[in-house]
C-alpha cells in the first residue's frame, strides 16, 4: 500500500498478526467465594465453571487443558495471548495465582513470549 505525504511517497508493509483472546475466565476458591460472600449476606452459588479444586483435578473439566491440548495438536496458533480481564471472582488470591499461573502455561505451550493480561474489567 503506497500514501502520498508531502513530496514523498511511503510505502506501508501489511503484517498479519494472529491473537488469541480470553475474556473472564473467572477462576474462584469455593472456601473464599462461599466466606466472601456469606460474611455479606449474599447467596454463595458458584459463579462459574473453573473452581481452583476443578482447574488442579480433573483436566477433562479445564477449559485451559483442552485449550492446551488443542495447541498442542496444532490446531490453535497465536501470536499473542491476550486476556482481557477477570481472571478471578471476589478478588480471590488463590484464584487469582492459578489462573495467572494457567495463562502464562498457555503462552509458552503457544510460544508467544509474555501474555498482555488485564486482572479485571
Amino acid at each position: 500500500m503506497q500514501r502520498l505525504v508531502g513530496a514523498e511517497r511511503q510505502t506501508m508493509t501489511m503484517v498479519r498478526h494472529r491473537l488469541l483472546v480470553i475474556s473472564d475466565p473467572h477462576f474462584y476458591n469455593p472456601d473464599y467465594y462461599r466466606r466472601v460472600l456469606q460474611a455479606v449476606g449474599k447467596d454463595p452459588a458458584p459463579p462459574g465453571r473453573l473452581s481452583t479444586e476443578l482447574a488442579l483435578g480433573d483436566h477433562r473439566f479445564n477449559p485451559f487443558f483442552a485449550l492446551s491440548q488443542l495447541v498442542r495438536s496444532k490446531k490453535v496458533s497465536a501470536d499473542s495471548l491476550v486476556c482481557c480481564g477477570d481472571i478471578t471472582t471476589v478478588a480471590d488470591p488463590t484464584a487469582m495465582n492459578l489462573g495467572w499461573l494457567q495463562i502464562h502455561r498457555l503462552a509458552t505451550e503457544l510460544g508467544v513470549g509474555h501474555p498482555i493480561v488485564a486482572a479485571g474489567n
